[in-house]
């Protein structure tokens, strides 16, 4: 089974690869729209900001720039992101063989 290690590195670069060119700018509009939807109406609960600000806080995101960093997201932002994300220069395999 390791034997087939050459060849799984590469399948997972193309797989990836396949993964960005299917991404869609109207999802993506779509998706965006819908997320900045939710969290306006999650906005009138108590138990969503409580939690959320909680939440947040402890990473050093002020809950109400969350929207603000949503609109300023762009198609292009998640496609260079997506870019960093992948680049096999900074992956690591690991394989566990069995006993």
């Amino acid at each position: 089974m390791w034997k087939s290690y050459p060849n799984l590195c590469p399948a997972i670069i193309e797989g990836m690869e396949k993964t960005k060119d299917s991404l869609d700018e109207e999802i993506f509009a779509r998706i965006k729209k819908k997320k900045m939807g939710n969290y306006v109406r999650n906005l009138n609960s108590p138990e969503f900001l409580s939690s959320i600000f909680i939440s947040y806080f402890f990473y050093g995101i002020n809950v109400f720039r969350y929207l603000d960093i949503l609109e300023k997201t762009s198609f292009s932002n998640v496609l260079n992101r997506f870019d960093e994300l992948i680049d096999p220069r900074f992956h690591s395999y690991s394989i566990i063989m069995p006993k």
